[in-house]
């Protein structure tokens, strides 16, 4: 089965030189004439110029609110920042004075970045900070955190939590922004085909950003013993089962908390779509994501009792070719297992994946399937 890697990362922005990863990427065919002299001096390596010149846009964007126009501008103004020598965390201090001064939806996009970016020093500077002592947090906005230079690692994971969450909010503005808001600001074009099929509002945007985060591993140093466990079968639960199911944990902050709940968002407001391929992609991504975390022994028969169901669900549906590949990658794990000098267990699981494939190939020929980044 043909498989296309569709990135999910569709928002503007370019990560300064010391960043590892690339969420966020311009696209640099902007036919705006202003950005043909940046671009030039870009490619000169006069970045202080660019700078200047890129300013003058952010201030002419601002005055005439044009939303658009200034993130981008921002974001090809950090990375001029970066260039030109200026500390990464004067850079993330400018975008998070201007998310306290402007509105929908620049603020939120902001607040993604931000996030991202507080995500990315930590993770480029992981060692340093896990030597240093946790202390207690104050949530409290009435409460100055100190200068993220000297902060934890708890600190960190309670600042990237805390700026994800403010990129989702309001949750009904965002859920009922199409994905064609965003106009150029998209290096994808998700406005049309399988991307707006996946991907057709700016909540889902900023929510998949925000998973890509909450589900690593690594944010778990930062959680208590008694943090949550994925211990509750229900989370293999699907369609209203799941979504209007109420999940609760004295520990709110907990980042596989977070997961679950903003799954559960995903796929309520996918729910009633005349179109399954939106529940589908984020129902596969949450089933995944719980059966990776879940503390459950019968785990793996859980996962697949609910893509079996899921499959049940759409078989007329292309999405379902999606679900397909899911059921038929879990055969070949099963499969690996097949030892010929100790029996016969497992021996025909790879044959069923092919068999799998071969049907689903033959029942949606010529079906792209997209597939979004998942890490």
């Amino acid at each position: 089965m043909r498989r296309i890697l569709f990135l999910c990362s569709v928002i503007v922005t370019i990560i300064a030189c010391n960043t590892k990863k690339k969420s966020l990427t311009l696209d640099m065919t902007d036919p705006d004439p202003r950005w043909a002299r940046i671009d030039s001096l870009e490619s000169i390596g006069q970045y202080a110029d660019a700078l200047t010149a890129t300013e003058v846009i952010v201030q002419e964007a601002r005055g005439q609110g044009n939303w658009r126009d200034e993130f981008r501008a921002l974001m090809r103004r950090a990375a001029q920042q970066g260039m030109t020598g200026v500390d990464a965390y004067t850079v993330i201090a400018q975008l998070e004075e201007r998310t306290a001064s402007t509105g929908y939806p620049l603020k939120q996009l902001l607040h993604s970045v931000v996030a991202e970016r507080y995500w990315q020093q930590y993770e480029n500077n992981r060692w340093t900070i896990l030597e240093r002592t946790n202390t207690e947090i104050v949530t409290s906005s009435a409460v100055e955190m100190p200068d993220p230079a000297t902060w934890t690692q708890q600190q960190y994971m309670q600042k990237v939590i805390t700026e994800f969450r403010a990129s989702l909010d309001p949750h009904d503005s965002l859920a009922t922004t199409p994905t064609e808001a965003l106009a150029d600001l998209l290096q994808t074009p998700l406005s049309t085909g399988e991307g707006k099929e996946v991907r057709p509002t700016l909540f889902d945007i900023l929510a998949h950003r925000a998973l890509e985060v909450f589900r690593n591993t690594e944010t778990r140093l930062a959680e208590p013993s008694w943090g949550f466990k994925m211990s509750d079968p229900r989370a293999f639960a699907l369609f209203e089962d799941f979504a209007n199911k109420p999940f609760w944990h004295r520990d709110s902050t907990s980042w596989e908390f977070q997961a679950l709940r903003l799954h559960q968002q995903l796929e309520k407001l996918h729910l009633s779509e005349a179109t399954p391929d939106a529940l589908v992609d984020v129902a596969l991504a949450r089933l995944s994501f719980v059966r990776e975390r879940s503390t459950l022994v019968n785990k793996d028969s859980l996962y697949l009792q609910a893509l079996t169901t899921l499959n049940s669900r759409v078989p007329n549906d292309a999405c379902g070719a999606e679900v397909i590949h899911a059921i038929a990658s879990w055969y070949v794990e099963q499969g690996a297992q097949y030892n010929r000098l100790v029996g016969d267990a497992w021996k025909w699981e790879k044959k069923t994946a092919r068999d799998l494939c071969g049907a689903a190939i033959a029942k949606f020929p010529g079906r792209s399937v997209p597939r979004t980044a998942r890490h």
